[in-house]
């Protein structure tokens, strides 16, 4: 696999363990998932637009 493919992978992998874990870090910091969030909008608006 290239190294970018890779990458990407490892991106989505992190995105999901994200999106898994977002109401335990919502309750310690709210901050950090309001973060998440606008990263996903973005990545997904510039994934639609490929």
């Amino acid at each position: 696999m290239s190294e970018t493919l890779t990458q990407i992978a490892d991106l989505a992998n992190v995105m999901d363990y994200l999106d898994r874990t977002k109401d335990v870090v919502r309750e310690h910091a709210p901050d950090v998932v309001q973060r998440f969030e606008r990263l996903k909008e973005r990545v997904s608006t510039r994934i639609s637009h490929t």
